[in-house]
């Protein structure tokens, strides 16, 4: 009788551990899913233009609100 409590003891103890050998499994598996993030090509560098003459700047034009209001840029 003992033995026999024993044994299903045994056996209700491994399976309580596959299903949690199987849960842990199963929950790398959907965290790897979540956050599967494939690497990005690094972009290429981008040339820096050699001496380019920056534009003159412009006097700021006036909005038509300015205009309305007769307020100077």
């Amino acid at each position: 009788m003992l033995r026999e409590m024993l044994a299903r003891e045994q056996d209700t103890v491994s399976d309580l551990r596959a299903r949690l050998d199987a849960e842990a499994e199963e929950r790398r598996r959907l965290t790897a899913l979540l956050t599967y993030q494939p690497e990005k090509p690094s972009p290429a560098p981008v040339p820096e233009p050699a001496s380019v003459p920056q534009p003159q700047a412009q006097p700021r034009q006036r909005t038509w609100w300015q205009r309305l209001r007769g307020v100077e840029a």
